[in-house]
């Protein structure tokens, strides 16, 4: 699984990804505030609703092997995920 969460309306003067390497700390603090990307395998526990991301890399490298918890709950064709007081809604479309 892969997430990628973003803050709306973030900005940034970075224009190439090649000029990060020479921004400036308030330029990082832009590009970095209210970011956070994530990939791992997941496993679930019906029994409690939740999904276990189980974090092989991420912007923080803190959570890089670390399990993180959300709970999903399915209402019609709509998934909803939540971790703390954050939520995340998909919706299936029709084929």
């Amino acid at each position: 699984m892969s997430a990628h969460v973003m803050k709306p309306g973030r900005k940034s003067s970075i224009t190439d990804p090649i000029a990060v390497t020479s921004a400036s700390c308030d330029e990082l603090r832009q590009i970095a505030g209210g970011c956070v990307g994530y990939y791992g395998t997941f496993s679930i526990d019906e029994e409690s609703k939740t999904v276990i991301h189980h974090v092989e890399s991420c912007t923080l490298p803190a959570w890089v092997g670390t399990d993180q918890t959300r709970h999903y709950e399915f209402v019609d064709t709509h998934l909803a995920l939540r971790a703390g007081s954050g939520k995340a809604v998909w919706e299936r479309l029709p084929h």
